[in-house]
């Protein structure tokens, strides 16, 4: 296998493990700040 192809297919797996990740974090900030909003 070669190295260009070995790129390709690890950039195509992680894209949509960032995505989720991204949401995730995301969804979670986003509580995290409405929680330090009502606190104060």
């Amino acid at each position: 296998m070669s190295i260009r192809n070995y790129h390709w297919t690890a950039t195509n797996l992680s894209k949509p493990f960032l995505t989720a990740y991204f949401f995730r974090y995301k969804k979670k900030s986003e509580n995290l700040y409405r929680i330090l909003r009502q606190s104060y």
